[in-house]
């Protein structure tokens, strides 16, 4: 079997069950997205570097982020999905007949969890969920909680600001997020009310997630659509 009927399984079972749901190919990758205003849901069936087989890798990708790649930022449990008995999900080629099955089985699975993180659309949810989370890096768990919680107008934004800058080395999230990092410590010194330097960093990171749809638009996402409605959590 050649690597493209491999590919050509796994996409036509995506198709089927994905994107009747509006989940979109990017480009010709094994990647699909599924568009939730300030976040992506990014399902990976990632291939093995041994075998013909897939992977299914499922998590949320900020949107707020100055970056040229994708990234797991966030999952609920962990990124690579497991069976129900915690064995790491992986199917290998055998045949036509097994594999096209198993990429459907991949696909069903893939489908339950972006419907699971279409709830995080409302701010008030990701904030339950989200803010108790321990992140492997400490540094971008609160660099995206803070963020987070600008977006939903929550004041707890202040606190996760002056620990993320009381941390000591945080120069790997400043390399990208330079700009984006000095806009919000100018705007929190901004002499309004405390609703008032809510409302202006909201709009801001609002702005900002406006520039990367549009960034990622033309690195084959062209099925983002573009419109403030998309843009305002």
């Amino acid at each position: 079997m050649s690597t493209n009927m491999h590919n050509k399984m796994i996409r036509e079972a995506a198709k089927e069950i994905l994107a009747p749901y509006g989940i979109f190919q990017k480009g010709q990758s094994r990647i699909w997205i599924d568009d939730n205003n300030w976040f992506l849901t990014i399902i990976e069936f990632q291939p093995s570097a041994w075998s013909r087989g897939s992977y299914l890798n499922v998590g949320l990708f900020f949107l707020w982020q100055n970056q040229d790649f994708i990234s797991f930022d966030f999952s609920s449990d962990q990124v690579r999905v497991d069976h129900e008995n915690g064995v790491q999900l992986y199917f290998d080629y055998e045949n036509d007949e097994q594999f096209i099955e198993a990429a459907k089985f991949l696909a069903k699975k893939a489908l339950e969890k972006a419907l699971y993180y279409r709830k995080f659309k409302h701010l008030d949810y990701a904030e339950e969920k989200i803010l108790p989370q321990h992140f492997q890096v400490e540094e971008w768990g609160l660099f995206h909680k803070m963020i987070l919680c600008f977006l939903a107008q929550n004041m707890r934004a202040f606190d996760y600001l002056s620990s993320l800058l009381k941390v000591g080395n945080w120069d790997f999230i400043k390399r990208d997020n330079d700009e984006l990092l000095k806009n919000l410590t100018r705007l929190k010194d901004y002499g309004g009310s405390d609703k008032d330097k809510l409302d202006f960093i909201r709009n801001y990171i609002c702005a900002t997630i406006g520039e990367r749809r549009s960034y990622w638009r033309t690195k084959g996402m062209k099925k983002l659509p573009f419109g403030s409605q998309k843009n305002s959590p």
